[in-house]
């Protein structure tokens, strides 16, 4: 007899990232408050610029979160050096960072998404946002030129049925 029933296992490793860096920003913001009350300025400024870079932490684990599922879809990926390489048994392949034109968030009809990369040297790569690893593409893609976490998270919390380009390469 299971204590936990699955699904409640599955969120709790969803949140499992952001809850992790709330609770340290929470020490963070206690540690800052001591030092302001002692007037320890240094210390104090110590604590607003870790409260500053565990904020942007906690902003990027809130999109893995959203883009992580409690269904496991097929495929993984992997990003090394680079390139992002999805190993599905269809529409797979390897993709070069560098060589990305275009990325696409693509609907399906069951109501899933996907990631859509295209490049002038391999066929389009399509990735299920439920893939395994799919959470790291995050990362990977805010190296884009012009390709901001904001644009990002916009196209992740979208509910659109209609595919939306959210980066091209300029020229």
């Amino acid at each position: 007899m299971a204590i936990f029933r699955p699904e409640a296992v599955q969120t709790l490793k969803r949140w499992k990232e952001p809850a992790a860096i709330g609770f340290i920003l929470l020490v963070t913001l206690r540690i800052f408050w001591s030092a302001y009350e002692r007037s320890s300025w240094i210390m104090a400024l110590f604590g607003v610029v870790l409260m500053v870079v565990l904020g942007s932490l906690f902003y990027v684990a809130m999109l893995r979160m959203h883009l992580r599922s409690d269904a496991s879809g097929p495929g993984l990926v992997e990003i090394d050096e680079r390139n992002i390489t999805y190993l599905a048994p269809h529409l797979g392949g390897v993709i070069s960072l560098d060589s990305i034109r275009k990325i696409d968030v693509s609907p399906t009809r069951s109501g899933r998404r996907n990631w859509v990369l295209y490049s002038y040297d391999v066929a389009p790569v399509m990735i299920p946002f439920n893939a395994e690893g799919a959470d790291r593409l995050i990362e990977a893609f805010s190296a884009l030129p012009g390709l901001g976490v904001e644009r990002i998270s916009r196209a992740v919390r979208s509910n659109t049925l209609v595919i939306e380009t959210i980066w091209e390469k300029a020229g």
